[in-house]
């Protein structure tokens, strides 16, 4: 979407806005650009923002997330700076559980995307137990935000609306201006 939206020169929220007619994946949209502040794509050096939205069990639940990273300049170490996630699960019984399995969601996200991988060496995987296989991410939750949209449609399990889609958003920052290594 981000590329469609760059090759006819429009914002990507603007550009998903313009081609959905569900309200529900608009309003998350809206919520979490507003909630983050959105002014469109970082041009500067080292900074990048990105938006992402998924469905969840097609209509089931609705989650749009705006992500905000910092390349390091000396070494391009990425780090995350902001997260805003909007979800709408529909009738929420626990809102603050369901805030935590969002906010679960983006770290698994953020570990699967920065930190996690197996190791191979000429014959065989080299990371084979939970000390040799890097994952995790630390305060992860000090730079997220959940905004819940309370609509009334049935409970669902909300976790792989958010989780799993960071390999879609972080794809949209390699039109980033990143620095050169």
């Amino acid at each position: 979407m981000d590329e469609l939206a760059e090759a006819a020169g429009v914002d990507p929220l603007e550009f998903r806005l313009r081609h959905l007619t569900d309200p529900r994946a608009k309003e998350v949209l809206e919520t979490a650009a507003a909630h983050a502040g959105w002014t469109g794509r970082s041009s500067e050096l080292g900074e990048g923002r990105g938006l992402g939205f998924a469905r969840y069990k097609n209509a089931a639940a609705y989650a749009a997330v705006v992500a905000e990273l910092l390349v390091d300049l000396d070494d391009a170490s990425v780090r995350v700076r902001r997260v805003v996630v909007a979800a709408d699960a529909g009738e929420t019984v626990d809102p603050s559980g369901l805030t935590n399995q969002l906010e679960g969601g983006v770290v698994q996200s953020i570990s699967w995307t920065l930190k996690e991988e197996v190791s191979f060496d000429a014959t065989r995987v080299t990371s084979i137990d939970w000390d040799s296989y890097p994952c995790g991410v630390r305060k992860v939750g000090s730079c997220c935000g959940v905004v819940l949209v309370d609509e009334s449609a049935e409970q669902v399990a909300t976790l792989d609306a958010c989780r799993g889609r960071w390999h879609r958003v972080h794809v949209r920052f390699g039109r980033c201006r990143w620095p050169q290594v």
